[in-house]
């Protein structure tokens, strides 16, 4: 190494590197549709509902929400969680068509 041109510190550039042009690539359409998450924790799933997760427990207990278990831990799937409010919307839909 000579002491007329310093080498760069790690991570940075010298004046003779060219720049990089930026990656154009985009997800595919089938991935940019997913959540962010697939699966959530019952605390996650409370949050989402806007409900304690005490009440979480009781509606996986009473069926209404259903979980599956990976490498041993609990996780409620993101799309049983959007059927459980298409159910509580059908359900309310239907409620208010009163018969005279």
């Amino acid at each position: 190494m000579s002491a007329s041109s310093p080498r760069p510190k790690t991570g940075q550039r010298s004046a003779t590197d060219t720049p990089r042009s930026p990656t154009t690539a985009e997800p595919p359409a089938a991935m940019a549709a997913l959540p962010a998450k697939l699966l959530v924790t019952a605390t996650q799933a409370a949050c989402y509902l806007s409900v304690s997760r005490a009440h979480i427990y009781r509606l996986l207990q009473a069926g209404e929400l259903r979980s599956v278990h990976t490498k041993g831990a609990m996780r409620i799937p993101v799309s049983e969680l959007t059927s459980y409010v298409d159910r509580l919307l059908q359900a309310a839909t239907d409620g208010d068509v009163k018969s005279c």
